[in-house]
């Protein structure tokens, strides 16, 4: 089992240091393009869970424990897209 996970980690890294590989010949333009896309993502995400965050401390003070966790059911459907 630990030779599996050894062996399992050596193929990931290879696949990583492909992908970088990749990234350095990319020419600078579309690096940057890469760049402010994932910044902008990773912005979104963090957005989106300081969002819930607040939302749920709030709904925490307000509410009892039955209803959090029926405001954690709701979003948790909204973050799957679920209505």
């Amino acid at each position: 089992m630990e030779l599996k996970l050894f062996s399992d980690l050596i193929d990931g890294l290879g696949e990583v240091e492909g992908g970088v590989k990749a990234i350095v010949n990319l020419p600078r333009a579309e690096r940057e393009t890469m760049r402010r896309t994932l910044d902008e993502t990773y912005r979104l995400i963090d957005t989106t869970s300081n969002m819930m965050i607040i939302r749920l401390s709030d709904s925490l003070i307000e509410t009892s424990n039955d209803d959090l966790r029926c405001e954690g059911v709701r979003l948790t459907h909204l973050a799957e897209g679920v209505t």
